[in-house]
């Protein structure tokens, strides 16, 4: 069991953890460690294994794609929020960047401490695991309508054919493409709220 050197508190009452009680997010809470971290203090970057799950006491994270050429940020969060939540259910390599931009007091959560805390306590790990899950459908649906709209925006750009079975596909033209045009627009909007 991982624990703070401050005094164990109520996590933040983060969106991935409103469903569980205030008796419950102090047992949560046991399992997590809470740290300050200055600004501009890297949680992870683009490749990094996804391993932790960071709760936001106060302060904020910066999401941001990098590229050869090219920066975007994707979102800021704040208090109440969380980052890289997917990490409890999948270690797969992180898409975006997460960086401290505000001195903050964060609380993470490593996998393997959450698989203890999952054996431990099978019925509240469930119910966190429902809430994340939930949470990423949500993110996906959000995703969906942002291509959507930008497919729309962008409809001139896109050649109506018929496919080998008469159905109606859509193409566009990947080769004239630009790296910093339609491409990456469209795989930005896959990747925002994932991480």
């Amino acid at each position: 069991m991982k624990t703070s050197t401050n005094d164990i508190q109520d996590l933040p009452l983060a969106d991935t953890i409103l469903v569980l009680s205030s008796a419950e997010r102090k047992l949560l809470s046991h399992y997590c460690t809470r740290t300050e971290k200055k600004a501009e203090t890297l949680l992870f970057k683009k490749g990094d294994k996804s391993m932790t799950l960071w709760f936001i006491e106060c302060g904020e994270v910066e999401l941001s794609l990098v590229g050869n050429k090219w920066f975007e940020v994707l979102e800021i969060l704040g208090p109440n929020k969380t980052v890289g939540s997917l990490s409890l259910l999948d270690p797969s390599q992180r898409v975006t960047d997460a960086k401290v931009i505000q001195d903050s007091v964060l609380w993470s959560l490593d996998r393997e401490v959450f698989l203890i805390f999952q054996k431990e306590n099978a019925l509240l790990a469930h119910r966190l695991i429902h809430e994340i899950t939930r949470q990423a459908c949500q993110s996906m649906r959000r995703i969906n309508n942002k291509i959507e709209i930008y497919l729309r925006e962008h409809e001139s750009q896109y050649v109506s054919s018929r496919d080998e079975y008469g159905e109606i596909a859509a193409e566009e033209d990947w080769g004239r493409a630009s790296i910093s045009g339609e491409r990456r627009a469209i795989s930005r909007l896959w990747r925002a709220d994932l991480d």
